[in-house]
Order: C-alpha cells, then sequence, then structure tokens
C-alpha cells in the first residue's frame, strides 16, 4: 500500500473568516460565563512531564500560561475535572460550538482529512481483524473511515455518549473499565490537550489498554510551531489554535520523546499538519491564500506545522 501524501487544507474553505471569527468568539464567551464563578485549580508540576521546574510564559485572555523545560506549554491554573466533563457532555457547550461551524465544505474537508488519517494506520496496521479504539472519537468520523478500509474491530469511547451501542461497524461506549480489553490501536486524534493531566492519562492508556508490539496515535497542538512562537512569544492572539479553557497543554517534540523513554515507546512516524501561515497572515485576498496554502507544505515538511502527529509502536 503507498504511504498517502499531505492534504493541502484552505482554512477559508470552512468557512468566512468573518463566519469563524464570530463562531470562536461566541464560543469563548461562552466558556467566560461558564467559568466565571468556577474555582481553578493552581498546579505545580508539569503536567506533561512532571518536573517542578516551570515559569511564566505569557498572559492570553486573563489566563495564564506556564512553559517546562522540555518546552511543553500549560494553562495554570486549570479547570477542575468534573466541570472539563460539562464541556463536553453530550448537547452542552462544546457540541452546539461544533453545529455553528458545521457546513458541507467543512463535513467535506473533515471527511478527506479522516480518511488520509485511516489510510496511515492501516499503511502500519496490514491485517483488517485488528482491533482500533479511537479515544475521544465524537461523532465517529474517524472510524468510519477506517470501515470503509474493512476494519472490522472497530471501538468508540467518548463521554458525551449515552450509553453502550453497537451498530453493526462501531461499538460504542462511555465506560471502558467493563470493556475489559486490549487494543492492537488506539487513537487520540485531538483529545490529549484536553486533558489535566496528559502524562498521567497516557500512562493508564498504555498499562490497561494496549499490548506489546500494538500502536498508539496521537495528534496534538505543537508549542514548537510556527504558530506557537506567533502566539505565546509575541502580541499576536488567534482563537483558532488557542481556544481557551479547551486547549489546556501544548506539547513540544521533547514531551514526545519523554513518553517514549517513560513508556518504553518507539516512534514510527512523525510529521506536523498545520495552517500556521494562513492563521497568522490570513487575507480575503484568494490570490494571496492560495500562495500561503503552498508554504504550508514546507513549513510542515520542516516539522513547524501547529499540530504533531505522531505514530508509536508499544515495545
Amino acid at each position: 500500500m503507498k504511504y498517502p501524501g499531505r492534504i493541502l487544507i484552505d482554512l477559508n474553505q470552512l468557512k468566512s473568516k468573518k463566519k469563524l471569527e464570530f463562531a470562536e468568539n461566541s464560543f469563548i464567551n461562552k466558556m467566560k460565563i461558564f467559568f466565571k464563578n468556577k474555582k481553578l485549580v493552581k498546579i505545580k508540576n508539569c503536567p506533561c512531564c512532571g518536573t517542578k521546574k516551570i515559569f511564566f510564559l505569557i498572559k492570553k485572555y486573563k489566563i495564564d500560561y506556564f512553559m517546562c523545560e522540555i518546552g511543553s506549554i500549560f494553562m495554570n491554573p486549570v479547570p477542575k475535572e468534573k466541570d472539563i466533563k460539562k464541556i463536553y457532555e453530550l448537547n452542552d457547550l462544546y457540541y452546539s460550538h461544533r453545529k455553528k461551524l458545521s457546513n458541507k465544505k467543512s463535513l467535506n474537508l473533515r471527511k478527506i482529512s479522516n480518511d488520509r488519517k485511516a489510510k496511515q494506520l492501516s499503511f502500519f496496521l496490514k491485517q483488517k481483524n485488528k482491533s482500533i479504539l479511537d479515544y475521544g472519537s465524537g461523532n465517529n468520523s474517524f472510524l468510519e473511515s477506517c470501515n470503509k478500509l474493512k476494519f472490522k474491530n472497530l471501538y468508540s469511547f467518548d463521554i458525551g455518549f449515552k450509553e453502550d451501542e453497537f451498530d453493526g461497524k462501531i461499538f460504542k461506549t462511555n465506560n471502558l473499565e467493563k470493556l475489559n480489553k486490549k487494543f492492537d490501536a488506539i487513537t487520540l486524534w485531538g483529545v490529549l490537550e484536553h486533558m489535566r493531566f496528559p502524562l498521567n492519562e497516557l500512562i493508564k492508556i498504555k498499562k490497561k489498554l494496549i499490548r506489546k508490539g500494538s500502536i498508539i496515535v496521537l495528534d496534538i497542538p505543537s508549542s514548537d510551531s510556527l504558530l506557537s512562537h506567533a502566539l505565546f512569544k509575541s502580541d499576536f492572539s488567534t482563537n483558532r489554535y488557542l481556544e481557551p479553557y479547551r486547549h489546556l497543554v501544548f506539547f513540544s517534540k521533547n514531551f514526545i520523546s519523554n513518553i517514549c523513554k517513560k513508556l518504553n515507546l518507539k516512534i514510527i512516524l512523525l510529521e506536523t499538519n498545520g495552517l500556521d501561515v494562513q492563521t497568522i497572515l490570513s487575507s480575503s485576498e484568494k490570490s494571496i491564500n492560495k500562495f500561503l496554502v503552498n508554504k504550508q507544505l514546507l513549513i510542515d515538511e520542516l516539522n513547524l506545522g501547529d499540530h504533531y502527529r505522531v505514530f508509536l509502536k508499544s515495545m
């Protein structure tokens, strides 16, 4: 099977700049209201690596961000666990926000992106009877792409699900404990950054859910990216990438190396995928946008795109 190439995505195909800004700003305003009387919890250690060597970096949207010695960036103080869960409950804050962002074009782009993710996993996971768990799966669009590639044992976990359900293709659950099962592959697409202590979550996932020789896939916002440097080391601000109160952590490449040592994992693929240039220099001029979209390929090839995608093998 040929390895799937990168996808060029034009940010302005999702929605007009004006509509994107309206949707993002309205969500941030709802989050501010939600957290107005909520108590945040100060943390002393880096949630990515556990080190106490952390320092204040910058304040954005009245939120303090810290950096650790290995370059990861995190919100501090952080919301309580029960408040984070409340944001993602079915038909609550985040789900209503997603509806505002969704349209025919954006759904088609997500489908194209999920098809590439599934093909990437298939490149490493040769046999179609291997079990796949999508952790924090949302609407199951990634697993639908896996199903199209004839993968049979598909499992979906999300706290937004009300109850267990099997539709003949995908088994959905909001409780992994009762499955009592280990998987050949676990994917976390845009999940780890919403967790208060991502390192602890990965330790639990590795111990309980995955067997030797299996694959863990992470798609996480990068603290090393061009966009991150613009955001955290200047006055530049963007709602798309920062997502205040939702993105609790931004991960460095050193974080990936660190978890490989701690959890006995091996990197089999590391790439970045981003919208750095368009986000920083967004323009209504289509000719300029086309130029910017093409330049993003160079940014990604240098591993400076705004999201890391890493495939890890359990040793």
